[in-house]
This record gives structure tokens, C-alpha cells and sequence, in this order.
């Protein structure tokens, strides 16, 4: 029995800038059934990869028959549904705070640089997809000849801001306290709130100024306390590391949505406890 050569028709590669490396390592594509059926009777192979999928076609499928096919059942287009393992993608992709939303992407109308068109539909039947990738045939035929395209998608963190809440400790200590991103930036704080149990904590928050969730920490802080004597609490040298690395935020540390006051951007919120 001769063999069948295969060739690549289109390569999508997925991307997550929360991930360590860029690799979306949560990631599942699943052909719909309508496009299970079209790659079983046109020997199309549908192959998933670590960072996306591939689609590749034999000597059979031609631009001759692209054509027909088109001619005969209009816009013609094969979908792959993303999902994603964990339940916390919507909680560190840069997407909709306020609307669960299905990220639809096309090879039409095609971009300048042949990049997907994306677009956001409300997720109004809540499938458990977080989107679809849609490629329609006629874009893989030019001048008569199957073309291989190769897509890149890539997903951003979504930004938060930082709250650390500061828990055993007085208010006098606290004044004494200070945290600083790895760039040196000062937190604002603190400020004396409540807990839902009574306990009484001091907050410090990052403001107007933003961070990316990310699967490994990068932008970690350090508290800070100032010797008492020390007044204007200005000399670096007067100060005490007491925690060098504080917890970065984590999906799970989005505990609401706010309004910055210079911007009027709604933001997420991440929210971590510092137990000294």
C-alpha cells in the first residue's frame, strides 16, 4: 500500500504571556464536530502541539478543490474550539472584568501581518470554551496553489492592583512599616481597616501603579520597618528587612474590581495577608 504524503496547510500557535516561557501549558483544542467530520473525509490530520495545533492535507486536497467547495456551500470555514484545564483563566487573562466573554478568532478579514482578527462575543449559552479559532478555506488558496499559513495568538496577563493587608501588629508599629517594589517604588499606606472577624489589619496598596499576574513571581516586594528614632524615616541605611520577598499576587488573590481615580479604568484588585 503506497504511502500518503502529507503537507502543513496551517500552524496556529497559542501564547500566554502569564506562563513561564510564553507556553499556554493548560491549553486543549478540540476540532467542533462539524470540522471532525470535514477533516475525516477530507484526509485532513489534525495534529495538537504544546504551544497550539496543526492541520496539514494530502496531495488530494488541491486548490481545485478548496474552490469547488467554496462555490458550492459558501463561506466555509473550519473551527477549533480552545479550552483551558484550569478554571482561573479568566481570572489572570487580560480580558473582561464584568462580562464572561468567548474569544473568537478568524483568518478573516485578515490583518497586515496575516495575525488572526479577534473578536469578543458574550459567552451567552456558557460553554466551558474560553473561545474559538475560526480558518476558513479560500484563505489557504493564491494563484491557484495551496498556501501554508502559520497564525500566532497571544494572551496577555491581566494587570492587578497590589493590596497587602499587614495582620498582628499595632497601629504604632505599623506607622513604622513600609513596602517597596523590586523597582524601589513605595506602596501607599498604611491604612487602618477591619477584618470581617473584627481583627484589625494595616493595607498597603501599589495605587494607581499596576502589576501582571504571573505563574512564577517576578515583581516581588519587600516590607520594610524604620528605626523609631529615625524621623523622616528617609535614611536607608535606618531600616530593617523584615520580610524580603512578599507573596505575589495569584489568580486566587482577585478579590474585587475598582475604579482608578485618574484613569476611571476598572481594575482587579488582588488582595494578600501578611500574618506577622
Amino acid at each position: 500500500m503506497r504511502s500518503t504524503d502529507y503537507k502543513l496547510l496551517a500552524e496556529v500557535l497559542v501564547a500566554h504571556e502569564y506562563y513561564e516561557n510564553g507556553i499556554f501549558r493548560d491549553l486543549r483544542v478540540v476540532p467542533d464536530a462539524k470540522t471532525q467530520t470535514f477533516l475525516w473525509n477530507a484526509n485532513l490530520i489534525f495534529k495538537p502541539s504544546d504551544n497550539g495545533f496543526s492541520v496539514f492535507y494530502p496531495q488530494s486536497f488541491d486548490a481545485g478543490y478548496v474552490t469547488d467547495l467554496v462555490e458550492f456551500l459558501g463561506e466555509y470555514y473550519l473551527r477549533f474550539e480552545l479550552h483551558s484545564s484550569t478554571h482561573h483563566f479568566f481570572n489572570f487573562t487580560n480580558t473582561s472584568l464584568n462580562d464572561l466573554v468567548l474569544h473568537q478568532f478568524s483568518n478573516k478579514p485578515m490583518e497586515a501581518d496575516e495575525s488572526l482578527h479577534l473578536t469578543l462575543e458574550p459567552n451567552l449559552h456558557f460553554t466551558d470554551a474560553l473561545g474559538y479559532v475560526d480558518l476558513h478555506l479560500d484563505s489557504f488558496v493564491e494563484s491557484e496553489n495551496i498556501v501554508a499559513r502559520t497564525y500566532q495568538i497571544n494572551f496577555s496577563s491581566r494587570q492587578t492592583q497590589l493590596n497587602y493587608f499587614i495582620a498582628n501588629t499595632g497601629e504604632e508599629n505599623a506607622k513604622l512599616m513600609k513596602i517597596e517594589d523590586a523597582g524601589g517604588e513605595p506602596f501607599e499606606g498604611p491604612e487602618k481597616e477591619s477584618m470581617a472577624n473584627g481583627a484589625t489589619v494595616f493595607r498597603f496598596s501599589s495605587g494607581e501603579r499596576l502589576y501582571p499576574l504571573k505563574e512564577q513571581g517576578e515583581n516581588y516586594c519587600v516590607l520594610k520597618k524604620t528605626n523609631p528614632e529615625n524621623n523622616n524615616n528617609e535614611d536607608p541605611d535606618d531600616e530593617e528587612v523584615l520580610i524580603e520577598k512578599l507573596p505575589s499576587a495569584s489568580p486566587s488573590s482577585i478579590t474585587n474590581i475598582k475604579q482608578l481615580s485618574a484613569s476611571h479604568e476598572d481594575v482587579a484588585c488582588s488582595s494578600i495577608y501578611i500574618y506577622l
